[in-house]
């Protein structure tokens, strides 16, 4: 994973990339290095569906805070949510409780 990223920031920190790449595989240089390709990167379709489901859940969240002139700013004590499928909130629910306390 580090090694990969070293190719991607390449481009924006040369110094410190090459610096970690040469220290993570000996090899000559990031910038000389093969470019990464899609197929490298595994795709987590749960994790896909989840972040689906959190970003549906605050974009009602900032609508709602708009309509009612609440700034983004101040935390909400609590928020409801209505969904037909009960799992993925329950899930979302039980990981952001055990997540903040």
């Amino acid at each position: 994973m580090l090694h990969t990223l070293c190719k991607l920031i390449a481009p924006f920190l040369p110094m410190v990339s090459e610096e970690i790449f040469k220290g993570l595989t000996r090899e000559l240089s990031v910038h000389e290095a093969e470019w990464p390709l899609p197929q490298e990167f595994r795709s987590d379709s749960d994790l896909v569906e989840t972040m689906d489901l959190v970003r549906d859940v605050v974009s009602a969240a900032l609508r709602l805070r708009e309509d009612a002139g609440l700034r983004v700013r101040l935390p909400l004590q609590s928020i409801t949510i209505a969904s037909l499928d009960i799992g993925n909130i329950t899930d979302f629910e039980y990981s952001y409780r055990t997540k903040s306390t």
